[in-house]
């Protein structure tokens, strides 16, 4: 028991000393995903400020506030039934007012076809086979079902809604509109953007109208599932979440220019998640339909953790963020410290905390010691020209020191120190010259700029690694790599929104 004790205390000594070394980025998304759980303990508008109170000392800049969950909403709506612990105040719109006290970013957290849960009914004193208010209300012809009948997916605890059926894809639309016509949010994420995980012979997706459509649509029967049926009906779902994800994108972007839209999503590999759960954020971040994606990366090991997030941030192709997820309920002080390190070196720009319920006083001591211990400047996403700006200044600030230092200097020859301060002069430059309204050509004019500087710096430092300051190296490098990813971003989202231009302007010049 003692040496249990040593080691312990022995983690949590290292976690405090690792963590008050590591650097403050004044450009970084700090998520937390703010459950139901959480949001019901604060009880009453006083309680929903304390808890902001900690999520602010914690460092936090963005919550996703669980604005929906089981059926019921998390706010006094006129569309759906809210949840019945919460009754008799709006715990949404205090957390809103509670995020813009502290200037922080507030995002809806929403469960997309996801609308009841077995689990949560003894919670609120339902049966235990009670599907949740939305499936009972449409006398379940809403509902997902298997080959026979079923409601529940085999060995889950969830009740869907068919992402096929256009009532049920207007009912989830109508909800988010809802919110933003009620409340000014920053953003939208979509969880349960997905069907149910499915294998061969437990598939999800039966019920009538599906069926139907399915068949009607590509000639094929479901009655005689071969592997040529089973794998157009996979991507055949795949196409209804993609479908309804640029759907989404489509209706909000014009009502609120600058929202920012994200999506919870698994990080397992293209091809096992699609025939899975029929995800495929890849399209959606190519499109620009999505702005950023918080992978479930819910590893406790370090290895385990930054191959998941690598392999989310090559799959982005930085087209979109990625804000890899840390289960914290898994995860002691050291662990936290390791993880958030670990997605720092992968390139990422943030990651999300599953979730508030288990940010205990520890890991916010940690926290504010520690990497989140002055605020940021702003996040990634909140204005991407402006973000890369910021980071680059402090990248030229901090290559400016080490050149001023003799204790610090940089190992290399005159001539190639010269042509890298050049270059970052020209760009930094350029990029103050950018407007914050700047086209896709113009930013991918400025990438390529930063790309070609950060092949020069590469070379420029090859001799510290040589002469084993290979971390310093990779510490300074890494910030054009952050550049270039907000950069890629922002290109992706400036050509969105010109290709979104030409559309309304098509259709105002046909009517005209």
């Amino acid at each position: 028991m003692e040496a249990d004790e040593r080691l312990q205390k022995a983690r949590q000594d290292f976690a405090m000393a690792f963590a008050q070394a590591m650097p403050v980025r004044p450009v970084e998304a700090r998520c937390i995903w703010l459950d139901r759980g959480t949001i019901v303990a604060t009880k009453s508008p006083k309680g929903m400020a304390d808890l902001f109170d900690k999520l602010k000392s914690a460092g936090i800049n963005v919550v996703y506030f669980e604005t929906n969950n089981a059926g019921f909403t998390m706010y006094p709506s006129k569309m759906a039934s809210q949840n019945p612990e919460t009754l008799g105040w709006d715990p949404f719109g205090t957390a809103l007012a509670e995020a813009r006290k502290r200037k922080m970013e507030f995002h809806a957290w929403f469960w997309i076809f996801n609308v009841g849960n077995a689990k949560h009914n003894p919670i609120i004193g339902k049966e235990a086979d009670y599907p949740g208010p939305v499936l009972t209300s449409h006398d379940f012809t809403w509902a997902l079902t298997s080959s026979t009948g079923s409601l529940l997916p085999p060995k889950q605890f969830e009740y869907w809604l068919d992402p096929s059926n256009p009532d049920c894809r207007r009912y989830c639309k109508d909800l988010i509109v809802e919110v933003m016509n009620t409340y000014k949010v920053d953003g939208i994420q979509l969880d349960y953007i997905r069907y149910p995980f499915n294998n061969k012979g437990s598939e999800m997706g039966f019920n009538w109208l599906a069926r139907q459509k399915f068949e009607r649509e590509t000639g094929l029967s479901l009655d005689r599932m071969d592997d040529e049926t089973r794998q157009m009906w996979v991507h055949w779902k795949a196409a209804q979440i993609t479908s309804f994800v640029k759907e989404v994108s489509d209706l909000i972007r014009p009502m609120q220019p600058g929202i920012r839209i994200s999506a919870a999503v698994y990080a397992f590999p293209r091809r096992m998640r699609v025939n899975a759960i029929q995800q495929e954020w890849e399209t959606w971040v190519a499109n620009g339909w999505v702005d950023t994606i918080n992978p479930m990366t819910y590893v406790a090991v370090p290895k385990e953790f930054t191959e998941q997030a690598s392999f989310v941030r090559e799959s982005t192709q930085d087209k979109g963020l990625a804000y890899p997820g840390l289960s914290i309920r898994q995860l002691d002080t050291a662990g936290l410290i390791e993880l958030l390190d670990s997605s720092r070196v992968t390139g990422t720009l943030g990651t999300t905390m599953f979730a508030a319920a288990h940010l205990d006083d520890k890991k916010v001591n940690v926290l504010k010691v520690g990497p989140y211990r002055r605020a940021t400047i702003l996040t990634p996403q909140a204005e991407p020209l402006k973000a890369s700006r910021v980071l680059f200044d402090d990248f030229a600030a901090m290559v400016n020191r080490y050149l001023q230092d003799p204790k610090k200097r940089i190992m290399s020859d005159t001539a190639s120190t010269n042509d890298v301060v050049n270059q970052i002069d020209t760009v930094q430059r350029s990029m103050h010259n950018l407007s914050g309204r700047a086209s896709a050509d113009e930013i991918d004019n400025l990438l390529k700029d930063v790309t070609g500087l950060h092949s020069t710096l590469k070379e420029w430092l090859r001799l510290e690694a040589f002469i084993q300051r290979g971390f310093r190296a990779q510490y300074i490098a890494n910030y054009l790599s952050q550049v270039e990813a907000i950069l890629q971003y922002a290109g992706t989202r400036s050509r969105a929104q010109e290709k979104s231009n030409d559309v309304a302007g098509g259709k105002s010049g046909s009517e005209s």
